[in-house]
């Protein structure tokens, strides 16, 4: 059961620390910390969190302000700063028009802001502004996503959760969201939490402190089902036909260097491109990458379309290691290559089909499940590789209970794609132009003035 810590000592303490902020913004900075230091609930930058108050403007006139956490900021080390401040009153009246291109919702929230040194606002801006509640949280819990991604995800919620919830179809973040969500909350006013299929949930107070607890409480009940449900039916089963590894550690490193060496590539600017590479070998995962659901869970997406700009909506899974180089070379050459090829049609297809015109994305694969070594991420930087694993670490353990659970039910590619090349959702991505960025150096004499000053330049 997920334990629930928030204590009042140390919220005052947290009012204490950013005295010269309002007290709700500080509650707000504290409860946001408790939810983001969680990762069964967010992972780098998942979720949001928000406040409603008050304050006077330049010329003394007193305004509703929505403070909302800024988009991608990482929830578990977040300050004031970290939040944006809009006037309210704009926000609430953009509910009444039927739909708003892009770059008309990036304006109406820059323009809104009430600093221009703010930094963007999350995409789940409006959603926070129309529910009335002066705290409103939103996390992408796991166990939430194993009730909600299944054949019968709405029922199965609803005998989880009990009737304090709604639960809210699929739909895409922004306006369209914002609206179905309150249209929902109208219906029953006296609801506390909102679930939203392939998505996450929200709750909402006008404490800081019931609004979290309503979020532990419902990821609680969550949790308690699923492990009544699964009680002691296996998560996988085992092939019957892998060739045991006769070394762990050498062929994970093989492994790892012709992956990144497939991978290499120039980038548009025609300087090669490499990648960072993070590896997570705990039992449980390699016990999954020798199952025979394996395949499976590579192949069926992510578990809600936020993360697909962190991890793409597959993940590559090479069955068998052999002895020789060459044989593995050619595995892992076939793998990406057919992974590439893929990507490519499902970025045509639905790039066509919707009519939008959007730079085309490296092909190039950033997961991969390895028979008998784990999981291997790989990334531009090394924050967006961690990124990238522990999401994929997520996953893979999410979909296997959701298997147990009962059916599992990835959303659609159309809808992943949506949200993959949203405009607001690409902001989040770091865009590195370091010249040596994955690349490897060697410093001679690294330990002296000279070479821990190289060293210090370099990175």
């Amino acid at each position: 059961m997920m334990e629930n810590l928030f204590k009042e000592e140390e919220a005052i303490v947290f009012t204490e620390k950013f005295a010269a902020f309002s007290k709700e913004l500080a509650m707000r900075v504290y409860t946001s910390r408790l939810i983001g230091n969680n990762n069964n609930l967010v992972l780098h930058g998942g979720g949001n969190t928000s406040v409603k108050t008050k304050l006077k403007n330049i010329i003394g006139d007193e305004k509703d302000v929505l403070f909302i956490k800024g988009s991608g900021k990482d929830l578990s080390t977040i300050g004031p700063e970290g939040f944006v401040g809009l006037n309210l009153d704009p926000l609430l009246k953009l509910r009444h028009i039927e739909s708003i291109p892009d770059s008309e919702m990036d304006n109406q929230l820059k323009i809104h802001r009430i600093s221009s040194q703010s930094p963007d606002p999350s995409v789940e801006t409006l959603l926070h502004a129309f529910l009335p509640h002066k705290y409103v949280d939103h996390t992408h819990a796991d166990s939430i996503l194993i009730l909600t991604n299944q054949k019968h995800g709405e029922d199965i919620v609803k005998e989880a959760l009990g009737l304090k919830i709604a639960v809210v179809p699929y739909t895409m973040s922004g306006l369209p969201l914002a609206k179905s969500v309150i249209e929902q909350y109208e219906k029953d006013p006296d609801i506390d939490a909102i679930v939203i299929i392939n998505h996450g949930i929200f709750t909402f107070s006008e404490s800081a402190g019931t609004s979290y607890e309503n979020m532990i409480d419902y990821v609680s009940k969550a949790e308690a089902y699923i492990e009544e449900q699964i009680q002691n039916k296996p998560l996988m089963t085992p092939r019957t036909d892998f060739i045991p590894l006769k070394n762990f550690e050498t062929s994970l490193i093989r492994t790892t260097q012709i992956i990144r060496g497939s991978c290499a590539h120039p980038d548009s600017a025609g300087r090669m491109r490499r990648f960072h590479v993070e590896t997570r070998c705990a039992p449980d995962l390699k016990d999954t990458s020798l199952s025979k659901e394996a395949q499976d869970i590579c192949r069926s997406g992510v578990l809600t379309p936020d993360h697909a700009i962190r991890t793409k909506n597959r993940i590559v899974y090479i069955e068998s290691v052999p002895e020789n180089d060459d044989e593995l070379k050619k595995i892992i050459n076939q793998a990406i290559e057919t992974f590439k090829k893929d990507y490519h049609l499902y970025y045509q297809n639905y790039a066509q089909e919707k009519g939008i015109d959007v730079k085309e994305p490296g092909f190039y694969p950033l997961l991969f499940l390895v028979a008998g070594l784990g999981l291997i991420a790989f990334g531009v930087t090394r924050e967006e590789t961690c990124i990238a694993a522990d999401i994929g670490e997520h996953t893979i353990r999410a979909k296997l209970r959701a298997n147990a659970l009962g059916e599992y039910l990835p959303i659609s590619e159309s809808h992943v794609f949506d949200m993959e090349f949203w405009s607001l959702q690409q902001k989040k991505l770091s865009r590195s132009n370091l010249p040596l960025e994955g690349q490897v150096a060697v410093i001679t004499g690294g330990g002296g003035a000279i070479g821990f000053g190289i060293a210090d330049r370099l990175i």
